[in-house]
C-alpha cells in the first residue's frame, strides 16, 4: 500500500499537521523525496428558519463562499524542509492556514502530490531527484485535541520521539482516533 493521509488529523489555530502512513513491501520502503499537501474544509453557515403555520422551526445549512484551507505550498521553497518521515512507516508535514476562514473540528478533505522513491540513493538536489509521482486525496476528520497536537509537535522536534517514530506515530494515531470516536458518539 502506498502513502495516504491518516483518517484523523490534528490542528491548532492556524497550524495543521498533514500526516499519514507510508507503504513498504519486501523489497523497499516508501521514501518521500518531495511533497505538496493541501487540506481544505467547506464552511457552512447555520441559518435558523422560524416556524410558520404548520411548519416546525428548523436550521438551514448554507455554503459560505469561503473555504478554510491550509498548505505548505504558500512559498516556492521545497517542502522537504519541514517534512518528517520514517521511511516505510509515516510522514508528517506541518501546513499553515492560508485563508481567513478558520478550521473547525469535523470533516475536511486532504490532497497531496509526492515524489516517492525507495530511499536507497543519497539525497539529491532539485533537478536530480528520482522516483514515481503519486497523488492521493480523501476525506479526513480534523481534531482540535491539544494533547494530540502537542504529541505531534514532539514527533517533529524532539530527538527522543524521532528515535522511535513507529511507536509514537501509532500513539498519536490512536489518540486522534479516540478523540474522533468521542466527538461522533
Amino acid at each position: 500500500m502506498g502513502p495516504n493521509f491518516s483518517p484523523v488529523i490534528a490542528f491548532k489555530a492556524e497550524k495543521v499537521l498533514a500526516m499519514g502512513p507510508l507503504g513498504q513491501d519486501k523489497v523497499k520502503k516508501d521514501y518521500v523525496e518531495e511533497i505538496r499537501a493541501w487540506i481544505y474544509q467547506p464552511v457552512t453557515l447555520k441559518v435558523p428558519v422560524p416556524a410558520t403555520g404548520t411548519t416546525v422551526a428548523t436550521e438551514l445549512n448554507l455554503w459560505s463562499p469561503d473555504d478554510a484551507a491550509a498548505t505548505d505550498a504558500e512559498t516556492g521553497d521545497p517542502s522537504t524542509s519541514e517534512l518528517f518521515q520514517a521511511p516505510g512507516v509515516c510522514w508528517m508535514l506541518p501546513v499553515k492556514t492560508i485563508t481567513a476562514s478558520p478550521f473547525q473540528p469535523g470533516r475536511a478533505f486532504a490532497v497531496a502530490v509526492a515524489l516517492i522513491s525507495d530511499g536507497s540513493e543519497p539525497a539529491r538536489g532539485a533537478g536530480q531527484k528520482r522516483g514515481r509521482v503519486i497523488w492521493w486525496g480523501h476525506p479526513v476528520w480534523l481534531s482540535a485535541n491539544d494533547a494530540a497536537f502537542t504529541l505531534a509537535e514532539k514527533l517533529l522536534t524532539d530527538d527522543q520521539y524521532k528515535a522511535n517514530p513507529a511507536q509514537y506515530f501509532a500513539e498519536l494515531t490512536e489518540d486522534l482516533r479516540a478523540d474522533y470516536l468521542k466527538s461522533v458518539a
